[in-house]
C-alpha cells in the first residue's frame, strides 16, 4: 500500500489544515500551492507531483472543480484524517494515478542515481533465470515501448485491479 509513505500523510494533513483555515474549506489550488510548507513542497517536487494531481488520488478527501487556471479545491472532512486512503480498493485502478503513486513511491523511497540501467531483456533474463517466486510483475511502460518488446508474463499496468493488490 503506497499510502503508508510518511510524507505523503504529513503532506495531506498540511494541505487539509490550510483549507481548513479557509472560508468554506475551499481555495484555488495555485493559491493552495503558495501556503504549503516547505517540506510539503519538497515532497510534491521530489514526487514529480503537482498538488492537484495528489488531490485527484484522494477524491473522498479532496474534492476539485476544474476550472482551467481557477480550479478550486474543497477539503470534505471537517477535521483533518490521521491517516489517508484511496477510494481505489474495489474498483478498477485508474491508470495515470496510479502510474504516479507507483512512481512517487519509488522516488520517495530509494535513490535511483546510481542505479545502473535495467531493459526489458534484462528483466526477462531475470526472471526467466529465477523465475518470479509469487512476485507480480506490472509492466508500467507506454504502449509504444511495449510494441517495441514484451514482458511475457507482465500485466499491463492498465490492466490491474485491486484483485491484484490483495
Amino acid at each position: 500500500d503506497l499510502t503508508v509513505v510518511p510524507d505523503l500523510q504529513e503532506s495531506l494533513r498540511d494541505i487539509a489544515s490550510i483549507l481548513l483555515a479557509s472560508p468554506d474549506r475551499t481555495m484555488l489550488v495555485s493559491s493552495l500551492g503558495n501556503r504549503i510548507s516547505n517540506k510539503t513542497r519538497n515532497f510534491l517536487r521530489s514526487a514529480k507531483l503537482r498538488t492537484a494531481q495528489l488531490l485527484r488520488c484522494f477524491a473522498d478527501d479532496f474534492v476539485l472543480e476544474e476550472k482551467g487556471a481557477g480550479t478550486t479545491v474543497t477539503y470534505a472532512k471537517a477535521t483533518p484524517e490521521q491517516f489517508y486512503v484511496t477510494q481505489q480498493q474495489h474498483q478498477r485502478i485508474d491508470f495515470a494515478r496510479h502510474s504516479r503513486l507507483l512512481k512517487l513511491a519509488a522516488d520517495v523511497t530509494m535513490d535511483f542515481r546510481q542505479a545502473k540501467d535495467f531493459s526489458a531483456t534484462d528483466l526477462i533474463n531475470a526472471v526467466c533465470t529465477s523465475g518470479t517466486n509469487g512476485l507480480m510483475i506490472v509492466d508500467c511502460r507506454t504502449e509504444a515501448e511495449q510494441s517495441i518488446s514484451a514482458l511475457p508474463g507482465a500485466i499491463q499496468l492498465y490492466n490491474v485491479t485491486a484483485e491484484y493488490l490483495k
